[in-house]
């Protein structure tokens, strides 16, 4: 009776090894697959953004407040910026949307405007400043990013007044409207509209 437990286990044994070595050397499915795309979410302490799947783009500057990401594609320079940081109202007595739009048009002061347009809008139930433009930069004639195509919202945080996040696109490239523009902005659009506010606690 023991010699024929003693043979049975030793036969388990084996198959069980074989098992495994069978295991080991399969395989596993999907090995050879491309990866999955990356994906990444910007994080702020008071709202946040899911970007598009990444491929080439590359991580120019993230902290706790501001996070800025950049791809080429052709002669272009797509680059993604999103920040928060604190934005009062007119001291005079005007709205949020117009201090946006003094702190905009002060942050493009030293480009030439070609078109540039303003307007309030709604994103993730917050009152925005919405805005795109197309912009030359004359000390840059001739390069490579001359021109400057952007577009993007200003927001005032719907429960923390006071808190503004701003998420901006633009496209750096040597002509007015490269190739594939519209696309591009597409692609900001699609962006902009996973912004979702922290509310407050």
């Amino acid at each position: 009776m023991s010699l024929n437990f003693s043979r049975f286990a030793t036969l388990a044994i084996v198959l069980i090894t074989a098992l495994l070595l069978g295991a080991c050397e399969r395989e596993p499915v999907g090995r050879n697959d491309p990866p999955p795309p990356r994906e990444l979410r910007m994080v702020f302490p008071n709202f946040s953004l899911k970007a598009l799947p990444w491929g080439e783009w590359k991580i120019e500057q993230g902290n706790r407040d501001r996070m800025v990401v950049s791809k080429a594609q052709g002669k272009s320079l797509m680059r993604l910026r999103a920040e928060e940081f604190r934005l009062e109202a007119m001291p005079d007595g005007g709205s949020f949307t117009e201090a946006a739009e003094a702190r905009e048009e002060q942050a493009m002061s030293d480009l030439q405007m070609l078109s540039a347009h303003y307007d309030t809008a709604v994103l993730s139930g917050a009152d925005c400043l919405r805005y795109d433009g197309i912009y030359r930069d004359p000390r840059k004639a001739g390069s490579a990013d001359e021109f400057l195509n952007r577009k993007g919202y200003v927001c005032q945080h719907p429960t923390r007044p006071g808190i503004a996040a701003q998420v901006d696109f633009s496209v750096r490239s040597p002509t007015r409207s490269p190739p594939d523009i519209e696309q591009m902005l597409r692609q900001a659009d699609a962006v902009m509209d996973t912004v979702e506010f922290v509310p407050v606690r």
